[in-house]
């Protein structure tokens, strides 16, 4: 049998959050980077079209309110795959309680009610 846990390597909530700025942004462009003369894309703007386009965001209070700019793309999360043979032959229980684990259907512990999975959880070497 062969389970495999999925890992994240990177904060993932600061990415989500530094991805929503870049994307507002790149929404804001769309809509009134014209207006400005601005280019299109994020990628296209000099370092002078940064501070106006940072300048016209900031004043636009539509745009202001739903939260800050990010004018550079985030640095992606790095998503990898650890597969793990189990040999069930050998051990069948513990298999059993690590494929749980790995799936999470093994629940809540009975005393301390806590969550029986890995979702979430740390990871090094």
């Amino acid at each position: 049998m062969k389970v495999f846990l999925d890992i994240a390597i990177g904060d993932i909530a600061q990415y989500e959050a530094e991805k929503a700025a870049y994307d507002r942004g790149q929404q804001f462009l769309t809509e009134k980077g014209q207006m400005y003369g601005l280019a299109s894309t994020m990628e296209e703007l000099s370092d002078e079209d940064v501070a106006t386009l940072t300048d016209a965001y900031d004043a636009d209070p539509k745009y202001a309110a739903m939260g800050p700019l990010r004018t550079k793309a985030p640095t992606d999360v790095n998503i990898g795959r650890i597969v793990i043979d189990l040999f069930t032959d050998n051990c069948p229980k513990t298999c059993e309680n690590f494929r749980q684990l790995c799936t999470g259907e093994g629940g809540k512990g009975k005393e301390s009610g806590k969550n029986l999975h890995y979702k979430g959880w740390g990871f090094h070497r």
